[in-house]
């Protein structure tokens, strides 16, 4: 429902739009020609696709659309960029997994889909707030991510380039599983800490890899470049991978072992 009221809060009018299932606005935000925006999702067969309306200044739907990106996708903001393009963040989450992840995603000016990105963090679920653009083309993005089985919330904050990557060619992190499972499906979940770090970090597997007797750890700075590699014996217990020659700044960690590639960001402090 989208209701206009006077400067006092006395209702002009309202319109109601979408499809028998609910739909549910989030947000709402003005184009540059006068008309505004609504970002939120429509659902169908109990799942919701993202979508966004464009609507005139009387209530009147000009066009919209919706992404079916995954089984469940939603968008909190939709923002016109200076080309008419549109930029709009949210959630996606698909039903093998149920967890949430960060959705990015830039429609033209009569929101056909131009790109989207997805963003995990770990096995957490993880959404986007808000966009905005920034003064060298990219975008970034505020949220929220929950911190493993605690359950409490963190601050989350992704910064893009103009094509929604956070690494150079989208190499590193962007749109990658966080966890690539073994061919049977029952692949590990693999952690590093302390992180942030500042001497060292610990690599531990929450079950052996029995079929493995080594793999393989390499660090990347943001623009790809492998400043540290190391094989490891395979074992129960936790590995140290010592870091204190690199500066202090974001970097990716990749575990490889097999065929199998796990990918966790790394924060080092000093």
């Amino acid at each position: 429902m989208l209701i206009r009221t006077d400067s006092v809060g006395n209702e002009k009018w309202h319109k109601t739009f979408g499809y028998p299932e609910i739909d549910t606005p989030i947000n709402i935000s003005k184009a540059t020609d006068g008309n505004y925006f609504i970002a939120g999702q429509m659902e169908f067969n109990n799942f919701s696709k993202a979508a966004i309306y464009k609507i005139d200044t009387s209530g009147n739907i000009k066009w919209y659309n919706h992404y079916a990106i995954t089984e469940q996708t939603e968008f909190w903001k939709a923002t016109e960029l200076g080309d008419g393009s549109i930029i709009a963040a949210g959630l996606a989450e698909d039903t093998s997994d149920y967890i949430g992840k960060g959705l990015l995603m830039k429609v033209d000016a009569l929101g056909n889909p131009l790109w989207h990105r997805i963003f995990p963090v770990g096995n957490n679920h993880a959404w986007f707030r808000n966009v905005y653009p920034t003064a060298d083309g990219g975008f970034i993005m505020p949220g929220s991510a929950v911190d493993g089985p605690s359950g409490n919330q963190d601050a989350w904050l992704v910064k893009v380039d103009s094509l929604g990557c956070d690494s150079n060619g989208c190499a590193l992190y962007t749109a990658l599983p966080s966890i690539a499972p073994l061919s049977n499906g029952e692949g590990p979940e693999v952690r590093i800490f302390p992180n942030p770090c500042s001497h060292f970090f610990l690599i531990n597997f929450t079950k052996k890899q029995n079929d493995y007797d080594t793999y393989t750890v390499t660090v990347t700075n943001s623009a790809g470049q492998i400043l540290l590699k190391q094989k490891m014996v395979n074992s129960t217990q936790p590995h140290p991978i010592f870091v204190q020659s690199l500066t202090a700044g974001f970097y990716m960690v990749k575990v490889s072992v097999g065929d199998n590639v796990y990918v966790r960001k790394l924060i080092i402090e000093k």
